[in-house]
C-alpha cells in the first residue's frame, strides 16, 4: 500500500476544525475530507451514502455540508499531489532564498498539527496551514516560474535522494508532471488567499 498527499481549502473557524478541536469528532474523519470533497465535485450535490463504520458520519457531513454553504466553492480548492509530494518538495527546497527556507516542506507539508491525535487512516499526522502563512507561501510560489524549475532539476540528484516513487525512467515526462503540481498548487494558494482560508492537508 502507497500513500499520497492532497491539500485541501478549509476555513479556520469551521464548525468541523471546532468539532474537532473539542473532542466531539473523531479526529480521524478529517482524513476523509478529501475524497467527500471529490465525490461532491462529481455529484454536484450533498453526498450521502460515503463511508460506512463511524457512528459521527452524518456529524461530518453536515459539518461539510456547512462548509460548503459558508464558502462557495471550497470543495473546488484543492490540490492531489498524488505520490508525487516529494518531487515537489525537493525542486521547491532547491529553489528558496534563505530567508525563505522553511516554506517549501510547508507548503506541501503543512505547518503545524490539527490536533495532537489527528491522523489519517494510515496513520500519517494530519496537518493544516493558517491564513497569515498560506499568504506568505502565495506570495513566494508567485515569484517561480517554468525557467527557474527547470535551471533547478537535477534528476541525478533526485535519484541520489531516493525520493518516494521517483520517476527516474523518463526525467522529461516526470518534469512535466512536477510542472503540472506546481501550477496546482500555486493556484490552490493563491485561492485560498483570496478566500481568507487555511489549508488542510492530509497524507493517507
Amino acid at each position: 500500500m502507497g500513500w499520497e498527499v492532497e491539500l485541501n481549502a478549509i476555513s479556520p473557524e469551521c464548525k468541523l476544525l471546532q468539532l474537532v478541536s473539542s473532542n466531539k469528532l473523531d479526529p480521524e474523519l478529517l482524513s476523509f475530507v478529501r475524497s467527500y470533497f471529490r465525490l461532491r465535485r462529481k455529484q454536484g450535490s450533498r453526498v450521502d451514502s460515503f463511508i460506512s463504520g463511524y457512528k459521527d458520519y452524518e456529524i461530518l457531513v453536515d459539518a461539510l455540508e456547512q462548509l460548503v454553504s459558508d464558502h462557495p466553492g471550497i470543495e473546488t480548492r484543492c490540490c492531489d499531489l498524488d505520490r508525487r509530494f516529494e518531487w515537489l518538495t525537493w525542486l521547491l527546497t532547491q529553489s528558496f532564498s534563505v530567508q525563505d527556507a522553511p516554506l517549501a516542506e510547508i507548503a506541501i507539508r503543512g505547518e503545524a498539527l490539527v490536533t495532537p491525535t489527528a491522523r489519517s487512516v494510515q496513520g500519517f499526522p494530519i496537518r493544516w496551514t493558517s491564513p497569515a502563512t498560506c499568504e506568505r507561501i502565495s506570495i513566494w510560489l508567485s515569484g517561480m516560474n517554468r525557467p527557474l524549475l527547470r535551471s533547478k532539476y537535477d534528476p541525478i540528484s533526485m535519484s541520489a535522494a531516493h525520493l518516494y516513487k521517483w520517476h527516474h525512467n523518463d526525467p522529461e515526462v516526470a518534469f512535466e508532471w512536477m510542472i503540472e503540481d506546481f501550477n496546482s498548487l500555486q493556484r490552490l494558494y493563491r485561492a485560498v488567499v483570496s478566500n481568507s482560508e487555511a489549508v488542510l492537508v492530509v497524507t493517507d
